[in-house]
């Protein structure tokens, strides 16, 4: 026969069943014992989005009752157990390095020597980093015939600004930030470009409202590269090869 259980705290129990037939004869007890077991329970209380250029974010977990767990991402393979103890716990480092910009669900179980725990649930986003691209800019010989445009292209939708900076060399011709829609730049040949060199014109900085943020330093920064040769350096250069 079935004894319904449900309820029932943890514990040590014993059931005595004494059959009697139907005349009214009974037999000695039998008795049986059993344990009802702690469920361990497992709760996520944190989880941080995060932009796909991290590998990383924060995890933070309670348990009870439990000597171990186990995670995984969406449908994916359960991770190895890792033991765990009641209480509290924070992960700083939960690696994300294999996801790429979506939506995911992470799920985590809870063990004892015994039982397991119902799943855990948290859903969290992986953020794409904003992109920027810069049209080529021609070189040519000085003075040049006219201003010359860059356009550049990132995500107005969440873009909270744009810094833009214009070097010849090592030297900083003009920078402005635009906190505005992103527009083209003109760089003039009176004052921008009015001298020979070798220019660079770079994207330094891009936040975005998702809190996805990049600053770039100088060598890493999307650019574009032109010269603005010296016309006396050019036929000085003729005449040595013809020579």
């Amino acid at each position: 026969f079935d004894v319904a259980t449900t309820g029932w705290p943890a514990g040590h129990y014993k059931l005595f069943a004494q059959p009697i037939s139907a005349q009214g004869c009974d037999s000695a007890a039998v008795e049986v014992v059993f344990v009802i077991n702690k469920k361990p329970t497992i709760a996520i209380n944190s989880l941080t989005n995060q932009c796909d250029v991290e590998t990383t974010t924060m995890l933070k977990f309670t348990t009870k009752d439990a000597t171990k767990y186990q995670f995984r991402i969406n449908d994916g393979s359960w991770s190895a157990e890792t033991a765990v103890t009641d209480g509290e716990h924070t992960i700083n480092n939960f690696n994300i390095s294999t996801l790429s910009a979506g939506y995911y669900t992470l799920k985590m179980i809870a063990k004892s020597a015994t039982c397991e725990s119902d799943t855990a649930k948290q859903a969290f986003t992986i953020y794409s980093m904003p992109a920027i691209a810069i049209n080529a800019v021609t070189s040519e010989c000085h003075p040049i015939a006219a201003d010359k445009t860059v356009t550049f292209t990132a995500p107005t939708t969440t873009a909270d600004y744009i810094k833009w900076v214009l070097k010849r060399g090592s030297t900083t011709v003009r920078e402005q930030t635009t906190y505005a829609a992103i527009a083209p730049v003109v760089l003039t040949k009176a004052s921008d470009l009015n001298a020979p060199g070798a220019y660079t014109f770079a994207v330094t900085a891009i936040k975005t409202s998702n809190d996805c943020e990049i600053t770039y330093t100088w060598a890493d920064a999307p650019k574009v590269d032109f010269t603005i040769y010296d016309q006396a350096d050019s036929r000085s250069l003729v005449k040595n090869i013809i020579r």
